[in-house]
C-alpha cells in the first residue's frame, strides 16, 4: 500500500505493472485517481471545486468513483462522506468500508480487487442496513470521466414477440430530445461528453450489461450483470448516464431491494480499459 495525497485527504494505491488505482483512506468510499502504463494523467474526473450544500452539511463532489442508493432524494443522498471509513487491506485487494449513515442506517462498502495482467478490476458494491426498520433501496455506482470523450451503452434486447416493444429510453425532466450530444441508434446510445446547458441525462434498462467511454486513445468499459427481470428505479433504469458542465458520468444500477435490519444487497462492476487504434 503505496500512501498519497488528494486536494488534502489520505490516499493510498492499489498497482499492478499495467495499472494504479488511487483511493481515499479517510472519507468515501471512494476511488479518485486510475493511471494507465505509467501515464501520469488521471482517467477519472477530479471535481473538488464542486459542492453542494444540503441541510446535512457540505456534500462535496471530489469525482472518481462512488456508491449511492437510489432512488435519488436530497438531502438522503447528498449526507457528507469526508470521515469515518476504515481499511481492510489484502494483497491486490482492498475493502472500504464506510461509516454508517445516521440519517439513514445505510453502511456502504466497496471492495477492489485488481486483475492480475489486466488493465482492470473488480468492484463489489454493498449497502447494509444497520437501521431499526426496513429500507427499500438499490445500489447505485457512479464513475466520473472528464469531458471530451464519448459514452456508448446498448440499447439491444432480444424480441421476444413482434407485437411487443423490446427497447426503452428513460428521460430526465431537464434533458431536451434534440440535444446535440445525443445520438440513438438501433443497438445503442452514443453520448458526446460535451459541455452544455441545461445538463443531461439518459438511462435504460440494458439487457447487454455494458456501457463504455472511449476518449484519448483509451476505451473504458463497465460490465455488470443484468437483473431485467426485476424493478429498478428511474422508471426501471440499471444504466445512465449524465453529463454537466465539465464531467460525465457512467452509472449502473442494481434492482430494487427491501432490507430488513442487517440484511444486505450487493452490485458488481467489472472495469477494464483498453487502447483504441487511434492510440
Amino acid at each position: 500500500m503505496i500512501s498519497g495525497d488528494f486536494f488534502g485527504r489520505p490516499t493510498a494505491f492499489l498497482q499492478n505493472d499495467l495499472i494504479r488505482v488511487e483511493y481515499l483512506t479517510h472519507a468515501g468510499p471512494r476511488i479518485v485517481r486510475v493511471f494507465l502504463d505509467g501515464d501520469p494523467e488521471n482517467q477519472l474526473a477530479e471535481m473538488n471545486h464542486k459542492q453542494i450544500e444540503t441541510s446535512e452539511g457540505t456534500f462535496n463532489m471530489m469525482g472518481g468513483h462512488r456508491l449511492w442508493h437510489a432512488p435519488e432524494s436530497s438531502p438522503r443522498t447528498y449526507i457528507p462522506d469526508e470521515d469515518g471509513v476504515s481499511l481492510i487491506q489484502r494483497e491486490q485487494e482492498v475493502v472500504l468500508l464506510g461509516p454508517v449513515e445516521a440519517k439513514t442506517g445505510i453502511q456502504k462498502q466497496i471492495r477492489l480487487e485488481l486483475k492480475e495482467g489486466l488493465r482492470g478490476l473488480i468492484l463489489h458494491h454493498r449497502l447494509t442496513n444497520f437501521g431499526f426498520w426496513m429500507v427499500e433501496l438499490a445500489p447505485w455506482a457512479i464513475t466520473q470521466f472528464p469531458l471530451g470523450g464519448e459514452a456508448r451503452f446498448s440499447v439491444d434486447a432480444p424480441v421476444t414477440s413482434p407485437y411487443l416493444p423490446n427497447r426503452q429510453i428513460t428521460f430526465w425532466s431537464y434533458t431536451r430530445t434534440n440535444d446535440p450530444r445525443l445520438k440513438i441508434n438501433d443497438q445503442d446510445v452514443v453520448i458526446s461528453a460535451e459541455a452544455g446547458s441545461p445538463p443531461f441525462k439518459i438511462g435504460s434498462m440494458n439487457h447487454q450489461g455494458w456501457v463504455s467511454y472511449t476518449r484519448r486513445g483509451w476505451r473504458f468499459e463497465k460490465r455488470f450483470q443484468p437483473q431485467v427481470d426485476r424493478i429498478h428505479p428511474d422508471m426501471n433504469c440499471n444504466t445512465e448516464i449524465y453529463v454537466w458542465d465539465d464531467f460525465i458520468e457512467l452509472e449502473t444500477l442494481g434492482p430494487i431491494a427491501r432490507l430488513a435490519p442487517g440484511e444486505s444487497v450487493e452490485h458488481e462492476e467489472v472495469w477494464e480499459w483498453s487502447r483504441t487504434k487511434q492510440s
